[in-house]
C-alpha cells in the first residue's frame, strides 16, 4: 500500500530529516482535514469522496509530469480544476437529495472513481493515452519533483519548505472562510435549513462553494503527496481512505479549524506509535484502523464534540 511505503523504513535518516518528513506528511492532512471540515463540520454534509478527489490531485500531477513532461506548479493546477470541476457537478446534481441520499451520491461518486483509475489501464499502450490514462493497479512510479529555479526539491528541507508554501495560504484561506458571515450561513444550513430559507436565503450556492473548497484542498494534498512519495496507485482513492479522513475530522472535533488540526496530529501520529510496537509490516495498517474505530466508540460515549471540541459533562 502506497501509505505504508511512505511512511515506513526511516531508519537510515537523521532526526532533522525524520522531522521534516512528519512535517510535510502532516502539512497533506491537514490540508485534507480543514478542506474536509467545511463540509462535514460547517454544513454538516456527510461526504464519502474526499479520497476520490485527493485521488484526481495525484493522478492529476503524476500523469503530466511522467508521460508529458510538463512542469509540476501547472500540473497541480490540471488536478486542481479537475477536481473542482466535478465537486461543483456533483453539487449542483445533488442539490435536491436528502442527508441520506447525499451520503449515498458522494459513496457513488467515490467508487466511480476508484473502478475508473483501476480499469482506464492498458498493459500495451503508453501512459496517458486514450487506452491507458492512469496505468490502472500497476500505479505511476518515477514521479519528479516540482523545481526552483530549475533544480527540483530533492532535499527534504526545500520540499518541506515548498509544501508549507503550498499548504499555509490556503489554511490561511479557510481560517478567514471560518470567521467570515459565509460560516454563519453555513452553520445556518447544517442546524435549521428551513428557517434560514424562511429568511429568503438560498443554501445552494453555499453549499456549491463550500464542495468546490473541499476539493480543492484534496486535490492540492494530491498533487503534494504525489510529489512526495514519488509514486501513486489506486488505493490512494479508495473507500477506505475516505472513512479514515471523515474519521480524522470527527476525532478532532467538527466544525473547527483546531479540531480538523487535532485530527490530522491523530493520524501522522499514530502511525509513528506503531512503529514502535514492532508490528509486522502487513498488521501496522489494520491496526491504525482498529485504534480509529476504538477511539471513535470512545469519543462517542465521552467526548463527542471530539478530542479539541468544547467538552460537556451532559
Amino acid at each position: 500500500m502506497v501509505w505504508r511505503a511512505v511512511l515506513s523504513a526511516l531508519n537510515g535518516r537523521c532526526d532533522v530529516e525524520y522531522a521534516l518528513h512528519l512535517l510535510i506528511i502532516f502539512e497533506i492532512w491537514a490540508l485534507l482535514a480543514v478542506g474536509l471540515d467545511l463540509m462535514a463540520g460547517r454544513l454538516g454534509v456527510v461526504t464519502l469522496a474526499h479520497a476520490g478527489y485527493f485521488a484526481i490531485g495525484a493522478y492529476g500531477y503524476a500523469i503530466p509530469t511522467v508521460a508529458l513532461g510538463w512542469s509540476g506548479v501547472a500540473c497541480i493546477m490540471v488536478g486542481v480544476g479537475t477536481a473542482t470541476l466535478l465537486a461543483a457537478a456533483v453539487a449542483v446534481a445533488a442539490d435536491r437529495l436528502k442527508r441520506d441520499f447525499l451520503v449515498l451520491a458522494t459513496l457513488a461518486l467515490q467508487v466511480t472513481i476508484y473502478f475508473v483509475i483501476i480499469l482506464w489501464a492498458r498493459a500495451d499502450a503508453p501512459l496517458a493515452s486514450w487506452t491507458n490514462l492512469t496505468n490502472g493497479s500497476q500505479g505511476i512510479a518515477h514521479i519528479p519533483r516540482p523545481e526552483a529555479f530549475g533544480a527540483p526539491l530533492e532535499m527534504e528541507a526545500a520540499f518541506a519548505l515548498f509544501s508549507t508554501l503550498v499548504v499555509m495560504p490556503f489554511i490561511l484561506l479557510v481560517w478567514a472562510i471560518d470567521r467570515s458571515p459565509w460560516a454563519r450561513r453555513a452553520t445556518a444550513i447544517r442546524d435549521d435549513e428551513l428557517a434560514l430559507r424562511a429568511l429568503g436565503k438560498d443554501p445552494r450556492q453555499t453549499r456549491i462553494e463550500a464542495a468546490v473548497v473541499s476539493a480543492a484542498a484534496a486535490a492540492i494534498a494530491g498533487a503534494l503527496f504525489a510529489a512526495y512519495a514519488g509514486y501513486v496507485d489506486p488505493s490512494i482513492g479508495a473507500l477506505e481512505q475516505s472513512v479514515l479522513m471523515l474519521a480524522m475530522v470527527v476525532i478532532g472535533g467538527l466544525g473547527s479549524m483546531r479540531g480538523a488540526l487535532t485530527g490530522a496530529a491523530v493520524v501522522v501520529g499514530l502511525p509513528e506509535i506503531l512503529r514502535f510496537l514492532r508490528l509486522p509490516e502487513g498488521q501496522a495498517a489494520p491496526v491504525r484502523m482498529m485504534l480509529f474505530g476504538a477511539l471513535l466508540v470512545l469519543l462517542i460515549h465521552l467526548r463527542p464534540a471530539g478530542l479539541a471540541g468544547r467538552y460537556r459533562l451532559s
